[in-house]
């Protein structure tokens, strides 16, 4: 059945309310769409209702109590397709298979064929979801036109706009870089600009849509592979006794050509922890070594560091403070997908070490999901830690009185210093031993 109510230019419908959907919603309803956004899980739904969103984004609960059941509304998309939206946006995940290292995307499958149920002439469908480069041509235009009978580029718009935001300052970025569109047409193009230039004043438009699905794995596989350099230095300067932060510091200073980032103990989040899958398997003809080995460089970290700590100190039996466990600091997050921090607890357990963990913005409830116990405050895990370990470098902990707190320690303890955050001499000024990511 082919609807032809009359469409509204005034209203977009986003489907899929997660890190990606949600601030976007919250974005087009602030610039003065009406904005209906979709999710399958009441637990989500529940949040923004509340206005209390699942989503550590600095002023989305701002914007949610600004426009919520104004311009802004929100539930399960059983029966709420059958509207006159001029635009669905699809914002839902694409886990990557953890053997296989492909892309699952059979949660966008089953989006675009409830979806085309309901798909009216002249609506634009725009995928916003990390795919496959061909997906949005390929799949999900096969999709839509056998279950609605439209034509692709014809009866109705297709186009691939790619998020490029950093959680945490997902809001501010969504109102200042640049928009990548491609279409399967010139109209999709246009109209999918159109929509994005009331949100951001810049609007590049690429060829086609699989030239916008590129786009979008290149950058974050550019950036997996410039963090992979770095660590690989890291590693070096550890067995040199060398510090990699200052070798890097020094590198840097006054030398804008090349801006080499610092070492982390281990690079995750839902972005760069798939992206560089993606592309690997979008170009398999290719193979990609050097992204294959970036992508094992970054993997790894977390299991370099226990088993650094194992041969030095032995685990089995100590008590380990882990500190971090969303997957970055900067800027802060509640968001623990892909987190290096899950790898190294499932490490530390398999040497059989007693953890308990503490985390900013993560709920003690999730950390407790993990086998950890969480800890209220920071300041209690040092007490009778044998081991303490940075994970993130969260903007709270290079406040902290590190001299005082690793007092309690148990004697001869160590802190493992995943981000440079102290003075080796702070540290040790107790008698507890330093480590770290990149330190000798």
């Amino acid at each position: 059945m082919v609807y032809r109510m009359k469409i509204d230019n005034t209203k977009i419908n986003v489907i899929g309310l997660g890190y990606v959907g949600q601030t976007l919603a919250a974005v087009l309803a602030d610039v003065g769409y009406t904005v209906h956004g979709f999710d399958l899980s009441e637990s989500v739904l529940d949040g923004i209702r509340k206005c209390d969103s699942h989503v550590a984004e600095p002023g989305l609960n701002r914007l949610i109590r600004k426009y919520l059941n104004n311009r802004l509304f929100v539930s399960t998309p059983s029966k709420n397709f059958n509207n006159n939206a001029s635009a669905i946006i699809l914002s839902v995940a694409t886990p990557i298979n953890k053997k296989t290292k492909k892309a699952n995307i059979r949660i966008v499958k089953r989006a675009v064929e409830e979806i085309s149920i309901f798909l009216k002439k002249e609506q634009t469908i725009i995928l916003r979801s990390t795919v496959p480069i061909g997906t949005t041509g390929g799949i999900v235009r096969d999709i839509l036109e056998e279950s609605s009978g439209l034509k692709a580029g014809i009866d109705f718009h297709l186009a691939f706009a790619p998020e490029r935001t950093v959680e945490g300052a997902a809001l501010k970025e969504l109102k200042a870089l640049p928009q990548i569109v491609g279409g399967i047409n010139d109209e999709s193009v246009d109209r999918t600009a159109k929509i994005f230039r009331k949100v951001t004043p810049t609007i590049v438009c690429v060829s086609s849509l699989e030239a916008a699905e590129l786009i979008k794995l290149l950058d974050n596989t550019f950036r997996d592979m410039k963090f992979a350099y770095a660590n690989s230095i890291a590693k070096y300067c550890e067995k040199n006794n060398l510090n990699a932060f200052d070798v890097i510091r020094a590198a840097n200073q006054g030398y804008r050509r090349n801006i080499i980032p610092i070492p982390s103990p281990g690079v995750g989040g839902a972005c760069l922890s798939k992206d560089p899958h993606i592309l690997v398997e979008s170009v398999a003809d290719l193979g990609l070594p050097l992204v294959k080995l970036a992508r094992l460089i970054n993997e790894s970290i977390p299991e370099q560091i226990v088993s650094r700590l194992d041969l030095e100190f032995s685990l089995r039996g100590k008590t380990v403070f882990v500190i971090g466990f969303a997957f970055k600091g900067v800027p802060e997050t509640n968001d623990m997908r892909d987190s290096p921090t899950l790898d190294l607890v499932r490490h530390l357990k398999d040497k059989g070490s007693i953890i308990i963990g503490y985390d900013p913005l993560v709920k003690n409830s999730e950390i407790k999901s993990l086998g950890v116990r969480p800890l209220e405050f920071i300041n209690q895990g040092f007490i009778d830690a044998d081991i303490v370990i940075f994970m993130i470098n969260h903007h709270s902990f290079f406040d902290l009185n590190i001299d005082d707190l690793v007092s309690n320690m148990k004697d001869g303890g160590v802190v493992y210093d995943g981000w440079n955050i102290f003075r080796r001499e702070d540290v040790e000024r107790s008698g507890i031993r330093y480590r770290g990511i990149g330190n000798g």
